[in-house]
């Protein structure tokens, strides 16, 4: 009996550990009026000319994060505000091209031939 305890037992803490674990963040798509007035204001104030285009509510270890995305000067913003209004976070997204030449430039750089390429550099100045 004593074996059919402790297996319940430790089923029991699987259980309540996954549900802590759930609760730590929470990502949540939500519509752009659903976002509170204050945090909007406070992402379009934070780059200037910001059109929203999306939003996500976080909840991380219970507080509110809202995840604003928009777009403004042709480039796209993420800007991270906290419930009362207050921006945690501001960055600029790169596009497809950038990410692409970002890899490209690392792929260069780990081929193993550094030195050619530094000599090549040196040469062209």
């Amino acid at each position: 009996m004593s074996i059919r305890l402790a297996a319940c037992l430790v089923l029991a803490l699987a259980v309540a550990g996954s549900a802590l674990c759930a609760e730590k963040k929470q990502d949540e798509k939500i519509p752009l009026a659903d976002v509170p007035a204050a945090v909007k204001d406070a992402a379009v104030k934070a780059v200037d000319g910001l059109t929203l285009t999306e939003a996500e509510k976080e909840v991380k270890n219970g507080a509110v994060v809202y995840e604003l995305k928009g777009t403004a000067s042709g480039k796209e913003y993420e800007v991270k505000v906290s419930a009362d209004g207050k921006v945690l976070k501001t960055e600029e997204e790169k596009g497809e091209k950038e990410e692409k030449a970002g890899k490209k430039k690392e792929k260069d750089d780990d081929d193993g031939e550094d030195e050619k390429d530094d000599e090549k550099d040196e040469g062209k100045k």
